[in-house]
């Protein structure tokens, strides 16, 4: 038996009072705060496998996939 099944049958086999309780302990539960992280904050949490080539060689590179891809002509 699954938990949400479990739920569900302990619930069934509670009175209107016990229910009405059950429903203001649920509202007044507040989630945990979602906390954004920023991208600087995961810096360092995978290891490189190549050295970073730099924005100009990163930016060719993708102009040289984008260009093949699609057939361009560089102009």
């Amino acid at each position: 038996m699954t938990m949400l099944e479990q739920i569900n049958q302990d619930l069934s086999q509670l009175n209107d009072q016990q229910l009405q309780q059950v429903a203001v302990f649920i509202a007044k539960l507040k989630p945990f705060p979602q906390q954004e992280k920023r991208l600087s904050d995961f810096y360092g949490a995978l290891p490189a496998t190549q050295p970073y080539p730099g924005k100009e060689a990163i930016r060719q590179s993708i102009a040289d996939h984008l260009t093949q891809k699609y057939h361009l002509t560089e102009s």
